[in-house]
């Protein structure tokens, strides 16, 4: 039996290290108790003993968590294991905080972070736009800087005329609203919510045990925080309990989403993307989505093996480790081939998911940017969504396009459907899959127009990867010379092509450069080069080519005095 104690660490390590641990052991009837901080028993609701612990919180109180058997704690990390959370929502849900607009969390935080300045917070002008925007269509809970003493971290919050531009709009603060205890409020407020805007930190992940949509505003920079390194907003956030995660670096992208979300209300188009061991094809595929100007697009990327896990780093996309399932013998009927795994993938992670189900293999792509604005634009919830998918050296549907599908003609990749409609699916473990799945629907909206294709000749399930892609570097200036100062962790072996292509694709092309000098350099071209200047592939066809040096860090060579 055990007593678990967090130690009193940040409010955002303990809800990913000791709450869980808890939660997990209460599962198993191996917890007897638990300690943590003032106003934290509705955390562990579950204890059968719960002690409060009255010192103030702080980061280096992790350390002694770690030292002491709390699990989890190292949560700086791309992948983390599976873990159980409490249901919160289903245990604080209720009718005291229900409105008749619905309910929208904005929760701020404002103080030196890193020891550096304020650099992740809602100031006044952001908040005012966020509340003149909301607050028609929601019943806004604002969550202030200004905390009580009691559940304060060592870090003193900023003083930010917040509350009152909170007040002039009417909005409620969470402040106003607490009887007894802080979180106890706060938690009942999540329950009844389903949109959420927040910051790096507790509340980011807090808002990620209930449910809905939770946009995170996290500025990179030099100094940023470790969930943008890591990629954890978009990559295991999701995966706590299934909420739609989004980040944004800037005030300007967080108007754009809330715009595109919570304001206009677009539905959620989910990618998701098998792969397998081709990380080739899997970076082609990524991308046909990432070009994508639908302004919510949810990826998700499933695998199987551990080095699916590594190449799919560095890609802005949640990530879900696919779980083996036993062999089961064949079923009768031509609508069931041979045993196929990877169908039942997509069975596992559709229900994970809430909106318009897309679906690519590592060897698939959009092949117009526009794709999926124009099926989003047709789409109805009740409705299977077709469109036309080129295949080698036809497109599918042909025969029966604008029918009903037959089986051979018909692909996943050329059709969508609502998460509310996967019980008409068949995504059991065996070939057909797609037409089972097509025909379990009865009404049918039809594309004609090829918004999807194969990258090379099919695959047939045998993991032969594609060829690399032969990108040429996009680059902002004409014939510049780059220097990175840094490394790029992870790839510090390699040709200088291959170098070359993962910076730039890592770095510059995604808008994620670090640290990089830019020089002027005056190129010298070659006589053949004088007349034409070759163009980018599926860029504009303004834009020319570019050249690009890499230089690694100088290393200080050792001398010795003669």
């Amino acid at each position: 039996m055990t007593v678990v104690n967090s130690y009193n660490q940040e409010f955002g390590y303990e809800l990913l290290t000791a709450v869980p641990y808890a939660y997990e052991l209460h599962l198993e009837g191996k917890l007897t108790g638990t300690i943590s901080g003032k106003w934290s028993e509705p955390l562990y609701y579950f204890s059968p003993n719960h002690e409060i612990n009255p010192k103030k919180r702080d980061f280096q109180h992790t350390a002694k968590a770690k030292v002491n058997g709390i699990p989890y704690t190292e949560i700086h990390r791309p992948d983390q294991p599976e873990k159980k959370f409490p249901p919160y929502k289903e245990k604080y849900a209720n009718p005291e905080y229900k409105w008749v607009k619905p309910t929208l969390c904005i929760c701020n935080r404002a103080n030196i972070e890193w020891g550096y300045e304020m650099i992740n917070y809602f100031d006044t002008e952001i908040l005012d736009w966020l509340f003149t925007n909301l607050k028609r269509k929601y019943e806004i809970v604002y969550i202030p800087v200004q905390i009580p003493d009691e559940i304060q971290d060592h870090i003193k919050p900023a003083e930010i005329s917040d509350i009152d531009i909170a007040r002039k709009h009417k909005v409620r603060v969470l402040t106003d609203m607490v009887k007894d205890n802080w979180n106890d409020t706060l938690l009942r407020v999540f329950a009844n919510c389903e949109r959420f805007i927040t910051m790096n930190g507790g509340y980011s992940i807090l808002a990620s045990t209930f449910s809905g949509q939770n946009i995170i505003y996290s500025k990179p920079g030099t100094v940023e925080t470790k969930e943008l390194k890591m990629g954890s907003f978009w990559r295991w956030y999701p995966n706590i309990n299934n909420v739609q995660t989004l980040h944004v670096p800037s005030y300007e992208d967080l108007k754009t989403k809330v715009k595109a979300l919570y304001i206009d209300k677009l539905p959620a188009a989910n990618v998701i993307i098998r792969t397998s061991n081709r990380p080739n094809g899997f970076e082609v595929a990524i991308q046909s989505v990432l070009d994508q100007d639908y302004p919510n697009i949810n990826i998700v990327a499933v695998c199987d093996e551990p080095k699916g896990l590594n190449y799919t780093r560095g890609y802005p996309c949640r990530v879900i480790q696919a779980k083996d399932v036993k062999h089961e013998k064949q079923p009768k009927g031509e609508k069931y081939g041979r045993w196929f795994i990877a169908n039942d993938y997509i069975r596992q992670v559709q229900s994970r998911l809430s909106g318009y189900i897309f679906i690519l293999d590592d060897d698939d792509m959009f092949v117009d940017n526009s794709a999926i604005s124009k099926i989003m634009a047709e789409v109805k919830p009740d409705y299977l969504t077709i469109w036309k998918c080129k295949y080698m050296e036809r497109s599918l549907p042909s025969d029966s396009f604008g029918k009903k599908p037959t089986l051979f003609d018909i692909g996943s990749c050329c059709m969508t459907y609502h998460s509310s409609q996967i019980e008409k699916t068949d995504w059991s473990p065996f070939k057909r899959a797609d037409y089972r799945t097509a025909a379990g629907f009865n009404k049918y909206i039809w594309i004609n127009e090829i918004l999807t294709g194969l990258q090379a000749a099919p695959g047939f399930g045998n993991r032969k990867d594609m060829p690399r892609p032969q990108y040429q570097i996009p680059m902002k200036k004409d014939n510049v010379k780059v220097r990175f100062v840094t490394d790029f962790k992870g790839h510090k072996k390699g040709d200088e092509t291959t170098l070359k292509w993962i910076i730039a694709a890592n770095y510059i092309y995604r808008g994620k450069c670090k640290e990089v000098h830019v020089e002027e350099k005056k190129a010298e071209p070659k006589l053949q080069d004088k007349e034409q200047k070759p163009t980018y592939e599926n860029k504009a066809e303004t834009m020319t080519t570019k050249t690009m040096s890499v230089k690694r860090k100088p290393t200080k060579r050792k001398t010795t005095k003669k």
